[in-house]
């Protein structure tokens, strides 16, 4: 079945000079992201706007055909080249065909331009899709969660008691600074008997809410 299908590639190639360009647009959709950690798993969405084409054609960092999907089946092609046949699931879902890379590499997949189109035999493709793979170090962006969450559980109770601390201070100043200026004579134990009745105040506050508390 796959040299039949290499044999109507070469002829659809010949007629793809020859013929109109088949009006629709085809897109290109990386999954989950095109920016991946190595040894995840990585999938291609190809989908197109318009007639249903016989074939979808893949390319990898250049614009020679390197795999090829015969949409009424869903059976491909690789031809010899960059294309690593063992890691590659290719599938397919009505206008969508996808191609997912079992298990990116840094060094095989980082940087790596993949482009797409449809090939309606007697027609000219229409423009290519494309996007480009960014390899990161695996673990790279849970270890950046990790090193976050573990700062924020350190300064989130440091900031909170800083917070009551600030709170009560202020507080108390405000009420002293209150006091005294209530005052109307010169008396010099001004600041004493403020900051004695700030103690009685406090001391009569906790006897209210003992009071309440029926103690």
């Amino acid at each position: 079945m796959k040299e039949n299908i290499g044999v109507v590639v070469v002829i659809s190639v010949i007629f793809l000079h020859f013929g109109e360009v088949d009006s629709k647009s085809v897109h290109l959709v990386p999954s989950p992201k095109a920016q991946v950690e190595e040894g995840n798993e990585l999938s291609l969405h190809c989908s197109y706007d318009g007639n249903s084409p016989d074939f979808i054609n893949w390319y990898l960092n250049d614009d020679t055909v390197g795999l090829v999907i015969e949409a009424s089946s869903c059976n491909y092609l690789i031809i010899p080249g960059q294309y690593e046949i063992d890691r590659y699931v290719v599938s397919c879902h009505e206008t969508k065909f996808t191609l997912s890379i079992t298990s990116i590499s840094k060094n095989k997949d980082n940087n790596a331009t993949w482009k797409c189109d449809t090939t309606v035999i007697g027609m000219q493709p229409p423009q290519k899709a494309s996007t480009t793979i960014v390899v990161i170090d695996a673990g790279t962006s849970g270890q950046l969660l990790q090193t976050i969450i573990a700062i924020v559980s350190v300064l989130l109770p440091v900031a909170i008691i800083v917070f009551i601390a600030v709170a009560v201070y202020r507080k108390r100043k405000k009420w002293f600074t209150d006091c005294v200026k209530n005052r109307a004579n010169n008396d010099h134990n001004l600041e004493q008997m403020c900051m004695q009745e700030q103690v009685t105040h406090k001391g009569d506050k906790h006897q209210e809410q003992t009071d309440l508390l029926g103690v």
